[in-house]
């Protein structure tokens, strides 16, 4: 095993870049997602989403296009928002654990534990979940917690949001991976 590596966690550049990715990949399967469940249509004139069933109070999930608005409402509309959150503990808990996410493989990076070892199940879920809890919340929670996340990344001494810390994880770069991580925090 290497000496700790302070260098090995200041990847926030690439870090962005990657949850792009991961978000537009996450963005595509909702959306393919939601058409799939068969949405109402209506046609919108001040460009907002379902009007009429925002006016009866009923559970939504919506979006509009070029003068259409596409809804799920009822039931339907809160077992898809839940959906949406089993989803991202999916690609993000489940499928990171056994490897990168395509944002953080095609970057370069990865998860990892104090010691330097890649993050197993229960710490990706575990760091998944704030943002999971987020989409329960539809766009406002999960962008709440996303910002949260990016000014953490941005202020913590060793670049980690609210799940790496709560997982005890770190996103370093790929070569880093078996270095230990030095988790001592200098001011």
């Amino acid at each position: 095993m290497s000496a700790p590596s302070t260098r090995s966690t200041n990847v926030v550049g690439r870090r962005v870049g990657a949850a792009v990715i991961d978000l537009v990949i996450y963005l595509l399967a909702c959306g393919a997602m939601f058409l799939a469940w068969g949405p109402t249509t209506s046609s919108t004139t001040d460009g907002l989403c379902s009007t009429e069933a925002n006016a009866r109070g009923t559970a939504n999930a919506c979006f509009s296009w070029n003068g259409t608005s596409y809804s799920l409402t009822g039931g339907k509309s809160i077992a898809f928002l839940s959906l949406l959150g089993v989803l991202w503990l999916l690609y993000h808990g489940v499928y990171q654990a056994f490897s990168p996410t395509t944002g953080k493989r095609l970057l370069r990076l990865d998860v990892v534990d104090g010691a330097g070892a890649r993050a197993r199940i229960g710490r990706t879920m575990v760091r998944s979940l704030p943002l999971a809890l987020g989409t329960l919340f539809v766009f406002v929670g999960f962008m709440l917690a996303s910002v949260i996340g990016v000014v953490m990344v941005l202020v913590h001494p060793r670049h980690r949001r609210v799940g790496d810390v709560l997982a005890r994880t770190f996103v370093v770069d790929r070569e880093s991976i078996g270095v230990r991580v030095d988790t001592t925090v200098r001011h």
